[in-house]
Formats: C-alpha cells, structure tokens, sequence
C-alpha cells in the first residue's frame, strides 16, 4: 500500500465536501475569498474590477452575483474606500475569516490523517 499524500487527501475531501452539498449557488465562493485573504493580507485594496481581471471568477455579472452573494450570507463587507469615496472596496467579515480557518482545520485533519 502506498502512501496517502497530504495534498491528495485534503483535495479529495474538498471534492467530497462540495459533492455533498446542496448549495450550488455557493460554488466558487470560497476561491473568491481565499484571493481576498491573500491579497488584503499584502495590504491591497480589492475592487470587484480586481476580482473580474483574475480571470477563474468569470465575467463581471458573475463576479457581482457571487459578491452580492457573499455579501447577502454575511461572509464580505463591501465599503467605500478611506482613499476614494466612489471607489468600493472589498474586505472579509468575521464569518468569511472563519469559514477559512474552517477550511485550514479541514487541511490539517486531512495532513494528519495522510501522515499516519
């Protein structure tokens, strides 16, 4: 028997867990807020223009729906800018900042699991 790859593990858990769902509608949303996390962790300022040009969250339609989508389920807040009023930027609520360590708990279970 060969080993279980921690990577491979967590992947197929994450498959599983979206198989296992029933809210379609959610589907790509956690991809927008891990881009969020990461990009405000630099402190950047996301925009919905920056979300549409990293081309894996589709059109702007789609982009607005998914925010407005994130928004509506508490897990985005999107505000005016300190630095431009008519500029709204994009930020993690505390419900999306733990639905992503959610996340980091279920790669590690899935590393723990793979070591042994």
């Amino acid at each position: 028997m060969t080993k279980v790859f921690a990577y491979a593990r967590f992947v197929n858990l994450l498959v599983l867990h979206r198989k296992n769902s029933q809210d379609k509608e959610f589907e790509g949303c956690d991809e927008i807020l891990c881009f969020i996390s990461e990009a405000s962790s630099s402190g950047k300022r996301i925009r919905y223009t920056d979300l549409v040009q990293f081309v894996e969250f589709g059109t702007g339609p789609t982009v607005l729906r998914k925010c407005n989508l994130l928004v509506d389920r508490g897990f985005i807040k999107i505000g005016p800018s300190e630095a431009d009023k008519r500029e709204k930027v994009i930020s993690l609520s505390r419900k999306g900042i733990n639905f992503l360590i959610e996340r980091g708990n279920l790669m590690r279970q899935a590393v723990k699991e793979s070591d042994h």
